[in-house]
């Protein structure tokens, strides 16, 4: 029989930080260097040497109380134990921009804006093998990227400007899963629990392109616009994993560790932006924000799958030849069946004095996972947040300030995932979330999160 060790790994617009870099005012409209991030041709309107640095620390607390199988787990016949993750995600963007002429300007940039996965790993009262609900999705699942962002602006008339820039992303995935290869769980098996659990480690680097390109107007004070487009792209990574199968699985040899070499593969969303701002005064400046994340375009069908191969080091598939006695798969589809997703701000700012400024941003971001593909690490949430900062100018082109963001994030209460659904049903839609052993699939349960975000922000403007 075939072993499925599957990812279902998590990315919708993440509940870290994207929307808050660049601190509450930032965004398709903003002419700092964070413009390289939101909309290039905002740097345009941009005057002299502009640099800008904004890290922002996102602690994230997710908690799965498992309702599958009335909350008991089928191996031993007591109650789950709620899952729980728990995470500090630094999240932020290093830019410049230089404007050496009247109708152009250049930049760069650096930010790591997606990042995504879960983290189950480290609870006291789940150790290895990792016994807890969320096992079969996914022990970890980490997936961070890094780009680099360099672009250009250029103004043919005064108050229009149009930009363009291209992304270099370095990409980089982790995973940790466990699989029950041979259909135990669940069909009142009454060996050991969890004998027959394999668990995959692996790990991988890779790279990608993407684009983007903008327009701004601020041709009046009263008003200024910007839109933006990011083009999708395509997630690559390999690297090394490791698949540790039992003696029950590795004919009487005790627990084997086989290495192998591993590609991980999934698909990303394009993105439009647009914004205003408009300058009520001198002092005050308020504007509103919306980013569209193009998700079921990429991701709301097969061709959206996180997309995995597994092999031993000499290119065949795991399996009898490396002591095992079952083969597992080397090609994995792990669905995601995403759906689009924005996030909605409002923000403002006042200048109290010529050297202290105080804003804040009021933001909505709507879910891109539908029920029946949430499980513990392909989590998305709706969220309500606020964001509040405080900025101190000394030297006249020096600032640093401060932020806190706070998301109230809506519980998420799973009864009809695809793990459960009847295939007959109006629910069940998709042949490849399967009820088939093994599963590969979300779970039933309620979904609940916290995240905080601290920051810190240093501008100088030459």
């Amino acid at each position: 029989m075939n072993l499925l060790l599957a990812l279902a790994t998590a990315h919708a617009s993440p509940i870290s930080a994207p929307a808050t870099i660049g601190a509450p005012d930032s965004g398709p409209a903003t002419a700092d260097p964070a413009a390289m991030h939101y909309n290039p041709a905002a740097i345009g309107a941009s005057d002299g040497f502009d640099a800008l640095a904004d890290v922002q620390l996102s602690f994230i607390d997710v908690k799965f109380t498992p309702t599958r199988n009335d909350g008991i787990d089928p191996n031993t016949g007591e109650k789950y134990i709620p899952a729980e993750a728990h995470a500090i995600v630094p999240v932020g963007l290093l830019g410049v921009t230089w404007k050496p002429l009247k109708w152009g300007a250049i930049g760069i940039a650096a930010t790591d804006s997606f990042v995504g996965g879960g983290d189950y790993s480290g609870q006291e009262t789940d150790p290895p093998p990792y016994t807890g609900a969320q096992r079969y999705a996914g022990v970890t699942s980490k997936v961070i990227t890094l780009s680099v962002i360099p672009g250009i602006a250029l103004t043919p008339v005064d108050g229009f400007h149009l930009g363009g820039g291209f992304a270099y992303v370095y990409d980089n995935v982790t995973i940790l899963k466990v699989s029950d290869p041979l259909g135990n769980e669940g069909l009142g098996f009454t060996g050991t629990p969890y004998e027959y659990d394999v668990v995959l480690d692996a790990s991988g680097t890779g790279s990608h392109t993407m684009w983007n390109a903008g327009i701004f107007v601020d041709r009046w004070k009263f008003l200024q616009v910007g839109a933006s487009y990011t083009s999708g792209g395509q997630f690559n990574a390999a690297g090394k994993a490791e698949v540790t199968a039992p003696d029950a699985l590795a004919e009487g040899e005790g627990d084997v560790t086989i290495p192998g070499d591993f590609t991980f593969e999934m698909p990303l969303p394009a993105v439009l932006r647009a914004g205003a701002v408009s300058e009520i005064n001198d002092k005050l400046k308020v504007g509103a924000t919306i980013e569209y994340y193009m998700w079921k375009d990429c991701c709301g069908g097969s061709s959206g799958d996180a997309y995995i191969t597994l092999n031993s080091e000499d290119g065949d598939p795991i399996g009898p030849e490396d002591g095992l006695s079952i083969e597992v798969a080397n090609e994995i589809n792990s669905p995601r069946r995403l759906w689009d997703s924005m996030v909605i701000s409002a923000n403002g700012g006042y200048w109290i004095i010529p050297s202290v400024w105080v804003g804040g941003r009021l933001g909505y971001k709507q879910y891109a996972v539908p029920d029946y593909a949430v499980s513990a690490t392909n989590l998305d949430f709706d969220a309500y947040g606020v964001s509040l900062a405080a900025r101190y100018r000394f030297a006249e082109k020096f600032s640093i300030g401060v932020a806190y963001t706070k998301n109230f994030l809506v519980d998420r209460t799973i009864t009809n995932s695809a793990w459960d659904a009847d295939p007959e049903s109006d629910d069940y839609v998709d042949d490849r979330f399967t009820t088939e052993l093994p599963y590969n699939a979300s779970s039933n349960g309620t979904y609940s999160a916290q995240s905080n975000i601290v920051g810190m922000r240093l501008q100088l403007d030459l």
